[in-house]
């Protein structure tokens, strides 16, 4: 189902005449003149797995909004484009949300658009997971605040920032009272080593965030917790 699901995300950009390749976390880098024709890339290729969207399978969307926010306006095509405002941008999320099969918004807005966070989670809080990894950096002392819980509904955890374990179980902690959601993230650039899985599966995250199987580093992790993936998604 995996390697279907993935020979179609090949195909389609080479159809298309877009160059395509791989990136650090083994995922594919199709040029397309804009980011709604790769939602329609990946909602194709699902179609074409077998698979049913929303049921079997959704999107999860890393935006890393802080690059393309500048100057109170988010650059969706870049700087030869219009810059959207907060309000403006979160009308495009909202139409996203509705038009494809999207289950997860990580960092979808600048860390410093709070108001944008409170929005959107009113907006979609209870569509989808509104994810927190810039924002709160898997800091306990953040995660406990009490503005958290009007920003986001889920968080990344990532024992890389947080330091230590002692620190990473505390924001899972604090998390779990808010009742949100915990993904755990490898590194971008990893080794083989399946260290973070165990953790995974030790803590009860049942969400891992870890990269393409096209990649060794990324596959081993997989692999590995194959045993849980009844526990493990």
């Amino acid at each position: 189902m995996v390697q279907k699901y993935f020979s179609v995300l090949k195909i389609t950009p080479v159809k298309a005449g877009k160059p395509t390749g791989l990136c650090e976390k083994g995922g594919l880098w199709p040029s397309y003149d804009h980011f709604r024709h790769a939602l329609e890339m990946v909602s194709e290729a699902i179609a074409h797995s077998g698979l049913t969207a929303g049921k079997d399978i959704g999107i999860a969307i890393d935006f890393a909004a802080d690059g393309f926010y500048e100057t109170g306006h988010y650059w969706l095509n870049g700087k030869e484009g219009r810059g959207q405002t907060s309000d403006d941008y979160l009308a495009t999320l909202t139409s996203l949300i509705k038009e494809f099969p999207i289950m997860s918004l990580e960092d979808p807005l600048a860390v410093e658009d709070r108001a944008g966070y409170r929005k959107l989670m009113q907006l979609s809080g209870r569509q989808v997971q509104i994810i927190s990894d810039d924002l709160l950096d898997s800091d306990p002392q953040l995660v406990q605040s009490e503005d958290a819980a009007l920003l986001c509904n889920s968080i990344m955890i990532k024992p890389a920032k947080s330091g230590t374990l002692t620190k990473t179980i505390s924001a899972l902690s604090h998390a779990r009272n808010k009742g949100w959601g915990a993904i755990m993230a490898g590194r971008s650039i990893d080794s083989e080593d399946t260290a973070v899985m165990h953790l995974a599966v030790g803590l009860g995250i049942g969400q891992f965030k870890i990269g393409s199987l096209s990649r060794a580093e990324r596959s081993a992790k997989i692999q590995r917790g194959d045993p849980h993936r009844g526990s493990i998604t």
